[in-house]
């Protein structure tokens, strides 16, 4: 089973992974990306963290020195395929153990090993739990993909959209 969070930037699709991962009490693998704010409570970069302690930063606007950019933020691919790719790949040998990712994002899909390594996901037997990147054309084939199931995240039921996937899960 592969469902996928959608939703605009800021409606919960990481708050709502984060209260499902508390009360989910199965094998599962996680990854979680975090917004790095500055003092000004700007937002400047985001990391990732990972169920096995692993974490990294993998975009900055200004600690990360790439020719990759999404908007203001310059991306590590280098990062990105040890904190997303490699994992996702792993997951996969694993098809009885849930995969939590956050996110199949903009970001991520600049790494073209991402991007195929969520095809083979998306073919193989692990259940999926992720959040997609929402208005983008690129991600409409994985929303697309036979057997999805996408919830759109909102601001009415971030709250208890965790209870409805411990239920599908």
């Amino acid at each position: 089973m592969i469902v996928l969070l959608t939703g605009l930037p800021g409606t919960g699709k990481t708050t709502v992974l984060k209260h499902f991962l508390r009360h989910y009490d199965k094998d599962c693998f996680w990854i979680l990306s975090e917004e790095l704010r500055n003092e000004a409570n700007e937002r400047v970069g985001f990391e990732a963290h990972l169920s096995d302690g692993r974490t990294g930063l993998f975009a900055h606007k200004s600690h990360v020195e790439s020719e990759f950019r999404i908007g203001d933020y310059h991306v590590d691919r280098e990062m990105i395929d040890q904190l997303f790719t490699e994992p996702v790949l792993q997951s996969i040998k694993y098809p009885d153990r849930l995969l939590v990712l956050d996110e199949i994002g903009r970001m991520q899909i600049l790494s073209k090993d991402f991007e195929n390594a969520i095809d083979l996901l998306f073919q193989s037997q692990t259940p999926v739990l992720a959040t997609i990147r929402h208005g983008d054309e690129w991600a409409e084939r994985y929303k697309k993909y036979p057997g999805v199931i996408v919830i759109a995240v909102d601001e009415i039921n971030r709250n208890q959209l965790h209870q409805k996937l411990l239920r599908l899960f």
